[in-house]
């Protein structure tokens, strides 16, 4: 894997490269204390997740402004 700065443009090229972004959360929507998630792809209303702690984040897309705040590292994984 790869260590990427916390920006848009780079998650979406990396994605756009066939790699997987995994994402070290922060407290916010997606943990109380720390968790790990996976982006898989993005379109125009945002990024879809893999969460594997609630199904219910996993069914729905994150804009980048949502994430930004939650992510403390993040890392393009090639498939």
């Amino acid at each position: 894997g790869e260590e990427l700065p916390l920006d848009q443009s780079v998650m979406e090229r990396a994605l756009d490269a066939g790699n997987l972004v995994v994402c070290s959360m922060g407290p916010g929507d997606f943990t109380t204390d720390g968790h790990f998630i996976l982006i898989r792809g993005y379109d125009a209303n945002g990024f879809y997740v893999n969460d594997p702690n609630r199904n219910s984040n996993s069914s729905r897309q994150w804009d980048f402004d949502t994430l930004r705040g939650q992510i403390r590292n993040l890392w393009a994984l090639g498939r």
